[in-house]
C-alpha cells in the first residue's frame, strides 16, 4: 500500500497564476503527511545504529555522542580526524544500502580547539574533499 501511494506522487510548481507540467517525485517523504516522520525514523535510525554500534566518535560516560541529528541535519563529532572518517565512511555506506545520498557541496568539517589554524588531513565523502573551516554552523548558512 505504500509503494503504490508513493509511487504515485506528483508535483505541480505554480508561479504567479501559471501552473507547469507536473513532475513525477522519486525519492523522499510527502511533506506533511502523517507517515512521513515515522518513515523518515525508519531511515535514521538505521543510520544512528550503524554509527552506535561502530563505537567510533565521541563517548561520554560511555554513552556514544558520536552523532546529533536534528530532522535532515547531521553532526559527526570525533576527537580525531582518523575517527571522523569513519564516522563518514559508515555514513555513506549506510546510505548507500537505503538508496541516499549525502552532498558533499553542503558539508563541512569544524575543528574546534587548539589545532584549529593546523593545516589537517583530507576527510573525504566517496572521494569528494569536504571544506574544513573554525567557524561555527550559523557562519557557515549565512
Amino acid at each position: 500500500m505504500i509503494i503504490n501511494w508513493y509511487s504515485k506522487l506528483h508535483i505541480v510548481v505554480r508561479w504567479n497564476n501559471c501552473l507547469f507540467v507536473p513532475l513525477r517525485v522519486r525519492s523522499g517523504v510527502r511533506q506533511g503527511g502523517m507517515l512521513s516522520p515515522s518513515l523518515f525514523n525508519v531511515y535514521a535510525d538505521t543510520l544512528i545504529s550503524n554509527i552506535v554500534s561502530s563505537r567510533s566518535g565521541c563517548h561520554v560516560n560511555q554513552y556514544c555522542m558520536a552523532c546529533v541529528m536534528y530532522a535532515d541535519d547531521l553532526l559527526l563529532l570525533s576527537a580525531s580526524v582518523t575517527g571522523l572518517q569513519e564516522l563518514i565512511n559508515i555514513c555513506v555506506s549506510s546510505s548507500k544500502d537505503l538508496c541516499l545520498t549525502f552532498n558533499e557541496n553542503k558539508s563541512y568539517c569544524i575543528v574546534v580547539g587548539p589545532r584549529t589554524y593546523d593545516k589537517l588531513a583530507e576527510v573525504c565523502v566517496d572521494g569528494n574533499a569536504l571544506k574544513w573551516t573554525n567557524s561555527t554552523v550559523l557562519d557557515i548558512l549565512v
